[in-house]
């Protein structure tokens, strides 16, 4: 292929193959992605490596070819008991890693031009996890690894990489491309679907080279627009995608509307780092109808130099009917994620011509249905006279299985609406207000998505209808490699980490709603097991708890994951209509019920009839709250477990509450209708709080959290001077913001420390989240780490925990959250490597994906490499104590403390 100054790049067709090694399904992000092997060292091609799955447990190089359409099968036929191993490990035998070679010949031009730069490329990897480019003899080189786009996300733009080493501008140069391979049975399904056992990779690479223009170019693809109903934009939040291909740093000044009646304001300036991705946001405002079919804007951007030009965009636009849209059709919409990003979700009309607001329906799509460019999940919602029906994107189709920054999205999207439907005359009645519960469905990855927001969000719920939802990721495949090296209660300490994942342990908030669970007798992909499983939970909790149950379980023999009919059909109608028109089905009046509220981060869960867990005794346990109210003499009776402090809104009249035995007397009279409880420090006894203070904060327990943010993460690589130099930290902060851009459409701002923490700037943080990636060494780390707010902390320049000094091994990486310095409700997180290898370990556990058990700090020494999370207790020795690792440590001691503990 031709590109840049007319270079020519050659894929060689002829592919290396190693494996296969069996995996969980998130164990590639601890492992070495070169797992066997170390890409430092030579590789000897004849050698052989220890595996279970193979004849004699032991595996060696292969062959495979690329495809003329550049897909790479890679599967082991020679492995002749796949069918043997199934039967006794299920899908867990089915879960392996793989490693691809393959060559890249690099051919320059004839004549290259005087003082001109190396050519970039073009990467885009699809449902491989991890690829990196070497020279054929690195030399000890660190790989450089880039994350594909393993679940092959729409419209993810390829990866513009420098190649390792500059290529001979006067002969042939050779790289070798790695891939790490990964069969998961989420992404490529049970073999047998396709009348075979044998598991198959099917992996797809294009590799070109660069040979656009060094300047900022337009991306529609990451456009972000509304469709216009009447001439009026659907939502005031525009986008657009723009890449800087130049070697130096570039900023978004303004942007301006060359379409008449049209005005637009820009969100927040935008600064691009070389080769970064960001959607530039802006307003839009009018002041008469648009008709026409395109709108045109000019964005404005300037160089390092202070040198201006502007570039021309022009966004196609999509015309509806407010009249017409009424016939099941869904309207794009947009709003501002956070009050900066723009970002999608469809509302279908109700079909009738009603004056009343009824609640809206909530529909959550399954893992990679596009519902911008995919139709079918739309049309296959019943259509409601009465209610909005609102599908949100999850930012991205698979996002973070409807977890934080997805599960935000879907109820910004909710809350969204009402704002933009008070602006069209033909609508504004059938606007609601904020805050109203839904009706929640959701089916397979939104199935489970409709559990976990229901569970996490009860009196946000009028009702629940999962359809082919699985229980956890947990419940897929369980740990393979690291289990069979890592200390068991080092395990349950990162096992842990998943608790706010465990939809079935929250199940005790759904009692009360009306449920109906569905699922295909004959899903392969999520088999019915997990749907009768939730459904046992659920009635069990029913029965302990003597709320009774108003779930039903219904069950299509012969039908598989997905039918269009799942939720189309008369008895999902019948029971969405007995939620929305109570009065046409008639029910028993409300009598209040005993129930029981779980909690595991205040944060991250709501109330369930007003009552809401505020404070948990221990970080990092379950906390419950068990009610019984005893409606004919107004006394509830309360037990808790690992609860500090609770609160109860909507007490109408005097109640005495029975908490644990400590009777507290109230009257909502003199208290008002909302009440807060809290346990004497010192008397263990319950008391009626009657000064209004808010709960600090919960110290998250998971890296996780981290993604839940309310403006652009901000990565910092520190430096020790003030240039732009294209180091491994810059080029980590620029690999992660892709990887926040392609699975999430997260944005993220890079800039250098001097531009936020300098001698002009100290103490200006941005009020966002923020990623400090640097070394033991740096000042800046130095001083957030001694100001002794985690149990790791700084002394004298050396690293101690719970205040005993540790000796890390020079690869050993570290990844914790600390309180932000200045904004009380976000975080910082430190990326800590004194080297390259140690900063690409903890890279590579960055949480984009769901599944992987990283608690809230983290060490990661070079037996991780090999041993996966096993390798985390080995980063070396307390100083002075004998203690190897993190032995002996708690659940809580792993979640970030807001005070030194004691």
């Amino acid at each position: 292929m031709q590109g840049q100054q007319q270079w020519n790049l050659t894929l060689l067709k002829d592919w290396d193959v190693l494996g296969p090694f069996p995996l969980h399904a998130r164990e590639q992000h601890f492992l070495s992605p070169s797992f066997p092997i170390d890409l430092r060292e030579p590789i000897d091609y004849e050698r052989t490596w220890p595996s279970s799955y193979a004849d004699y447990a032991c595996v060696c190089w292969s062959k495979t070819r690329l495809s003329d359409e550049g897909v790479l099968e890679v599967s082991f036929p020679q492995i002749s008991r796949w069918g043997s191993l199934r039967r006794t490990e299920g899908w867990a035998a089915l879960q392996h890693h793989a490693l691809l070679r393959g060559t890249l010949v690099v051919t320059p031009p004839a004549e290259a031009a005087p003082g001109s730069s190396p050519p970039r490329i073009l990467v885009q990897l699809k449902q491989g996890s991890y690829f990196c480019i070497l020279p054929i003899k690195p030399s000890g080189m660190v790989p450089e690894w880039h994350a594909g786009n393993i679940y092959d996300l729409e419209r993810a733009l390829p990866r513009m990489v420098d190649l390792p080493l500059p290529p001979d501008p006067t002969a042939t140069s050779r790289y070798d491309i790695f891939i790490s391979g990964e069969y998961e049975i989420r992404l490529f399904g049970d073999p047998l679907s396709n009348n075979t056992e044998v598991p198959t990779q099917v992996i797809s690479l294009s590799v070109e080279l660069e040979c656009l223009p060094e300047s900022i170019q337009h991306q529609p693809s990451q456009d972000v627009l509304c469709d216009f109903v009447d001439g009026y934009a659907f939502g005031e939040a525009l986008g657009v995608g723009l890449r800087n291909s130049r070697r130096d740093w570039l900023s978004i000044t303004r942007v301006e509307s060359r379409t008449p009646g049209v005005s637009l304001k820009l969100k927040q300036a935008v600064q691009l780092a070389p080769t970064q991705v960001r959607v530039v946001s802006f307003t839009i405002s009018q002041d008469r109808p648009l008709h026409a079919d395109k709108l045109e804007i000019v964005v404005t951007e300037s160089s390092e130099s202070g040198q201006e030009s502007s570039i021309r965009v022009s966004l196609a636009i999509t015309h509806k009917s407010a009249i017409r849209s009424c016939d099941h059709q869904s309207i794009k919409a947009t709003y501002f994620s956070g009050d900066s990003t723009p970002t999608n979700f469809l509302a279908v009309p109700p079909t009738g011509q009603g004056k009343i607001a009824y609640p809206p329906i909530l529909a959550l799509h399954g893992a990679g249905v596009d519902i911008i460019n995919q139709t079918f999940w739309a049309e296959s919602i019943p259509p409601s006279d009465v209610s909005w029906t609102i599908l949100p994107s999850g930012r991205t189709s698979w996002g973070l299985d409807w977890h934080g920054p997805s599960a935000q999205d879907a109820w910004d999207s909710v809350d969204a609406l009402p704002g933009i439907l008070d602006k069209i005359s033909v609508w504004k009645d059938t606007s609601y207000k904020v805050g109203t519960p839904v009706i929640l469905l959701g089916h397979s990855n939104g199935g489970q998505g409709a559990w976990w927001l229901a569970s996490r969000s009860p009196d946000r719920i009028l009702a629940l209808v999962p359809a082919a939802g699985y229980i956890k990721s947990q419940a897929y495949v369980p740990l393979t490699i690291s289990a069979h090296f890592i200390d068991p209660s080092l395990r349950a300490v990162l096992e842990s980490s998943l608790t706010p994942d465990d939809n079935d342990l929250f199940l005790t908030n759904l009692t009360h709603k009306p449920v109906l669970v569905i699922h295909g007798g004959e899903d392969d992909n999520v088999p019915i097991w997990h749907g009768r499983e939730l459904f046992s939970v659920l009635k069990t909790w029913s029965l302990f708890d003597g709320s009774g149950s108003n779930s039903t379980m219904k069950e299509d023999p012969e039908r598989g994951h997905w039918y269009p009919t799942v939720f189309n059909n008369r008895q999902v109608i019948k029971f969405i209509q007995g939620v929305l028109k109570p009065n046409e089905h008639p029910q028993s009046s409300k009598v209040l019920k005993p129930f029981t509220l779980t909690a595991f981060r205040p944060e991250e869960s709501g109330s369930l009839e007003g009552w809401r867990i505020e404070e948990v005794t221990r970080l990092g346990r379950l906390a419950r709250i068990t009610v019984v109210p005893r409606n004919q003499d107004g006394i509830y009776e309360v037990q808790t477990i690992n609860v500090k402090k609770f609160s109860v809104s909507q007490i109408q009249s005097p109640y005495t509450f029975l908490i644990d035995g400590n009777k507290v007397e109230v009257d909502a009279m003199n208290h008002g209708p909302n009440l807060t409880f809290e346990r004497d420090h010192s008397s263990h006894k319950w008391k009626l709080t009657t000064i209004e203070t808010s709960s600090p904060p919960s110290p998250p327990t998971r890296l996780q959290t981290f993604l839940s943010t309310k403006g652009p993460i901000t990565f910092i690589p520190l430096t020790a001077g003030t240039s732009r130099q294209h180091d491994n930290r810059l080029s980590l902060a620029v690999r992660l913001a892709h990887d926040l851009q392609v699975y999430h459409r997260l944005d993220a701002w890079i800039c250098l420390d001097y531009e936020v923490v300098g001698p002009q700037s100290v103490g200006h943080w941005p009020k966002c989240n923020i990623v400090l990636i640097g070394s033991q060494k740096d000042p800046v780390i130095q001083s957030i780490l001694e100001e002794n707010k985690l149990p790791i902390s700084m002394r004298d320049g050396q690293l101690t925990l719970n205040g005993r000094l540790i000796n890390i091994h020079p690869d050993t990486g570290i990844m914790l959250l600390h309180p932000h310095p200045t904004t009380p409700d976000a975080l910082m997180m430190l990326m800590i490597g004194n080297n390259i290898a140690a900063l690409e370990k903890i890279g590579r556990l960055f949480p984009i994906r769901t599944g992987i058990t990283t608690p809230s700090w983290i060490m990661v020494g070079p037996l991780t490499d090999a041993l996966g999370a096993a390798g985390v207790t080995e980063f070396g020795d307390m100083v002075g104590h004998g203690m190897r690792g993190f032995h002996g440590l708690n659940t809580s001691e792993f979640c970030m403390q807001r005070e030194k503990p004691d």
